[in-house]
């Protein structure tokens, strides 16, 4: 989607990841992987190294040729601020090592203590009552437990959870057409993959970073590049209409065919098609995990008709009960002035 849809970013001379970041940036990036890369195993823990790996990928998002100016808050905005690749007419950067700034290698880094110390003493925003509409940090003293087992693949085959049944499944699936994953990931992938495939090599883990790319063809997503419409016009509508109407009495042979009777030759759109069986093939998966009787909960917003089809056919196709729908205010938004997707959208709506 990113290359190829209207020309994409290499109508602006952006052909191959080296060429988002100028060659200052190259030889400060390069220099920073190396230095993490090659740390002294003995001194430096994994974990520790991965933690660093995180902030370098946090200074990365900072650090490139799409980063730009925000008058309004006197601030640079990092890649991404749009969750698109938004080629910027002038380019601004800070310096790696400076104790001021947004960005520098030592605010990446920061965060990465600030998640830490999250997971010893975690907090949400809540608002208090009274009329103050400011929020405020409340803490619920539940530390992140250690010991929970992440899996890298497609939820579409659950089969390393065993038989084990489980009360609730929470999800959150991707957007129809709103964000390409994948292809936004990439940004990252080739960089983060060359420490990690030396640190897990021998490790089953190694295998996700074998791959110059993220993966993108069980990827959930509305994607016209990955499957684009190869349908001819009278197999697009549900129902007959009248400019197709000889053309496909022709290929049935049937002459009592009318206007406005369902089309025998109707194919939905194939990337939208491809998004809602994938979707429910993951659903079915893990009702396939869930107790009778148990609860799989997920949050969703489009703006588009066509969006909120495919996801709830792909949620009755896999076998559930819609029972509760909960909306909610969702990110922050734009209103009108709304550039794409989830900034024009106010409300996520909780299916249950």
């Amino acid at each position: 989607m990113t290359h190829k849809l209207n020309g994409g970013i290499p109508n602006w001379g952006y052909t191959h990841w080296w060429k988002m970041f100028n060659p200052r940036q190259l030889l400060v990036h390069t220099q920073l992987l190396k230095s993490i890369t090659e740390a002294s195993e003995e001194a430096w823990p994994l974990d520790v190294m991965e933690q660093a790996l995180g902030a370098f990928q946090q200074y990365l998002r900072n650090q490139n040729m799409f980063i730009f100016w925000n008058p309004q808050r006197d601030t640079p905005e990092p890649m991404f601020s749009n969750a698109n690749y938004h080629p910027k007419m002038s380019v601004i950067e800070n310096c790696i090592f400076h104790n001021f700034g947004r960005g520098n290698m030592l605010s990446s880094s920061s965060k990465c203590l600030d998640g830490i110390i999250w997971t010893k003493e975690p907090w949400e925003l809540i608002v208090i009552d009274g009329g103050n509409t400011k929020s405020e940090k409340g803490y619920p003293q539940d530390p992140v437990i250690p010991g929970n087992e992440p899996y890298c693949g497609s939820s579409t085959d659950l089969s390393m959870l065993g038989s084990k049944k489980f009360d609730l499944v929470i999800t959150d699936p991707p957007f129809g057409n709103n964000l390409f994953y994948a292809d936004l990931s990439d940004f990252f992938y080739v960089w983060l993959r060359i420490p990690l495939r030396k640190w897990y090599e021998g490790l089953p883990e190694a295998k996700y970073f074998e791959p110059e790319r993220t993966p993108h063809s069980m990827e959930a997503i509305d994607n016209k590049v990955e499957h684009p419409d190869d349908r001819e016009d009278f197999e697009k509508a549900t129902f007959i209409e009248a400019k197709h109407l000889t053309k496909i009495r022709e290929l049935s042979s049937d002459n009592s065919l009318e206007e406005k009777d369902p089309n025998p030759f109707h194919r939905p759109e194939p990337s939208s098609d491809f998004y809602c069986q994938t979707l429910s093939a993951c659903w079915a998966e893990s009702g396939r995990l869930l107790k009778d009787g148990g609860i799989m909960a997920f949050t969703f917003h489009h703006n588009e008709d066509q969006a909120w089809i495919d996801i709830l056919k792909a949620l009755f196709d896999a076998g559930y009960v819609l029972v509760a729908t909960y909306p909610i205010r969702s990110d922050e938004t734009k209103g009108e002035t709304g550039a794409f997707g989830s900034r024009k959208i106010e409300y996520d709506i909780i299916h249950v």
